[in-house]
Parts: structure tokens; C-alpha cells; sequence
């Protein structure tokens, strides 16, 4: 038998993940991501994207496991599992 309600779960998860990453500056901000870690005023200039905008992405992607730490406006955010927090929110 073939257990439905992971399968559904797991859809669901994805289809949050593509809905984030798919709004505006959501791949730019990943892809800057990838190997280091930046600010959110270093991806502002490097995306050419308001800083509103890429803190509203991270807290989402935070929330969704694709980016491993908490941030702060000036502190330095990055990807994966190696990755050490720097500053969690209040």
C-alpha cells in the first residue's frame, strides 16, 4: 500500500518552494547565495533589488529550509549546511 499523505505533504512542500523562489528576485537572490555569504545591502546592489524585497524572500526561504540561518538587516546570511548563524530575529 502506498502511503498518499506523504506524497501530498511532499507536493505541497514543493509547490511552496517554486512559488517563493518564482517571485520577484527570488532565483537572483539563491544564485547569490550559493557559495558565500552577503548582506542584504550586498544583494540589494548585487540584484539590483530593494532591500524590503530580499528580506521579505529570506525570512520566506528561511522558513522553508533554503536558507540555514536567521538574519538581520546588516548581518551576513548564507546557504547550507555548514553555515553559522550570525543573528537570530528578536
Amino acid at each position: 500500500m502506498i502511503d498518499k499523505s506523504n506524497s501530498v505533504e511532499d507536493l505541497n512542500q514543493v509547490d511552496k518552494i517554486l512559488n517563493a523562489i518564482s517571485k520577484s528576485g527570488g532565483v537572483k537572490i539563491l544564485k547569490a547565495l550559493v557559495n558565500c555569504e552577503r548582506t542584504q545591502k550586498e544583494l540589494s546592489k548585487l540584484i539590483k533589488a530593494d532591500k524590503s524585497i530580499i528580506n521579505r524572500r529570506l525570512k520566506e526561504f528561511y522558513h522553508l529550509g533554503l536558507v540555514n540561518e536567521r538574519f538581520d538587516h546588516e548581518e551576513r546570511v548564507g546557504r547550507g549546511k555548514n553555515k553559522r548563524a550570525l543573528k537570530s530575529y528578536p
